[in-house]
């Protein structure tokens, strides 16, 4: 499924991308957006972080909004959220300031 993989705060953005990174090797350089996505569009998924059903309750949910926001499974207290690129009313997620985000040496 087509879709925007989103955080709501910059820091978990930066928990997400260490999950993949392999430890040790130098990080490259990345760049951050800020999005606006209209409230009314973005249903929040009550899940277990890590559920098995979360996955295929997330893209039932996500054929029918615009966007979802779950539980990071990284960190449960804060959410991330997903946009679908094919839905009708993408063109309504408004794209804010493009900055560059280094990643800190100390985190490898």
């Amino acid at each position: 499924m087509r879709a925007v993989y989103c955080s709501e705060t910059s820091s978990l953005a930066l928990l997400e991308i260490l999950t993949g990174l392999p430890f040790g090797v130098g990080h490259p350089a990345y760049l951050i957006v800020d999005l606006t996505v209209p409230d009314g569009s973005i249903a929040h998924l009550e899940v277990e972080p890590g559920d098995p059903d979360s996955q295929r309750l997330g893209a039932a949910a996500l054929n029918r909004h615009l966007a979802v926001a779950v539980p990071s499974v990284v960190n449960p207290l804060e959410r991330n959220v997903v946009i679908n690129p094919l839905h009708r009313d993408f063109d309504r997620v408004k794209p804010g300031r493009l900055r560059p985000f280094r990643l800190d040496s100390r985190l490898g």
